[in-house]
C-alpha cells in the first residue's frame, strides 16, 4: 500500500491591532481577563515564530514586556514558567494566567507602570498557510527534505501543528503514526517540547529521531 505523501507547508502571519493595550500590570490584567482568546493565541504560542536561532530567556510575548518594559523579573519569570499545553485550551489557560496576575498582584501590594510608549499592545494575527514544492512519500524521503526545508516550514508543522492539535501530536508525529506506520517515531515526536527549542534545534531533534527510522 503506497504510503501517503507528506506535504510541506509554511505560513504568513498577518498582524492586525486589537486597539487594546496596557500601560501598568492592572490595565494589564484586565485586558488578559476579556481580550479574545486569537490575541492570547498570538502573544503566548506564536511568539515562538520569531526564534529559528535561539530561544531567549523570556520567550513569550507577555513575559519579555514584564521583563523589560514593566521591569518585574519576578513576574517575568512566572510568565516563563506558564505550561502553554498542560493547561489544555486557551480559556483554560487564560484562567490559570489571570490567577497567576492576580496573585502577583496581591503578593506585591503594587500596580507597576510603564514609561509612555511602553504600553503593551494586544495584536492577533491571521495566518496565510503557504505550499512549498516540497514532499516526502517515504520516511527516509522526509528525513532527506526536512534536512533543507526553511525554518519557517518546522515553524508550521511542528510548532503550529501542536497548537492546531491543542497539544497533541503536531504534523510530524501524525503523519509517522497514520500514514508511515511508525507509532514508535511518532511517539518521540510528540514528546518533544518545541516550546523549549528554537527552530533550528527542533530540526536537528527531529532529525535525530528520524535517523533511527532509516
Amino acid at each position: 500500500m503506497e504510503t501517503p505523501r507528506f506535504r510541506f507547508f509554511t505560513a504568513l502571519h498577518l498582524v492586525q491591532s486589537t486597539g487594546r493595550r496596557a500601560a501598568g500590570l492592572r490595565e494589564f490584567l484586565a485586558v488578559v481577563r476579556e481580550v479574545e482568546p486569537e490575541s492570547l493565541c498570538y502573544h503566548l504560542h506564536q511568539a515562538y515564530r520569531k526564534y529559528a536561532l535561539a530561544v531567549p530567556e523570556f520567550p513569550t510575548d507577555f513575559a519579555s514586556w514584564a521583563a523589560h518594559d514593566l521591569k518585574d523579573p519576578a513576574l517575568a519569570e512566572k510568565l516563563a514558567m506558564l505550561d502553554l499545553f498542560g493547561e489544555g485550551d486557551l480559556e483554560t489557560l487564560r484562567g490559570t494566567l489571570v490567577r497567576l496576575l492576580e496573585g502577583h498582584v496581591q503578593e506585591t501590594g503594587e500596580d507597576r507602570r510603564v514609561w509612555p510608549g511602553d504600553e503593551f499592545h494586544f495584536n492577533r494575527a491571521v495566518t496565510v498557510v503557504v505550499p512549498t514544492r516540497f514532499q516526502a512519500d517515504s520516511l527516509d524521503e522526509l528525513r532527506k527534505v526536512l534536512r533543507t526545508v526553511d525554518s519557517g516550514c518546522v515553524y508550521y508543522h511542528l510548532y503550529e501543528g501542536r497548537i492546531r492539535s491543542g497539544g497533541r501530536d503536531d504534523d510530524f508525529a501524525v503523519w509517522l503514526r497514520q500514514a508511515a506506520r511508525r507509532p514508535d517515531l511518532a511517539d518521540q515526536v510528540a514528546r518533544l517540547d518545541p516550546f523549549q527549542l528554537s527552530h533550528e534545534a527542533a530540526r536537528s531533534a527531529l532529525l535525530t529521531i528520524l535517523d533511527q527510522g532509516v
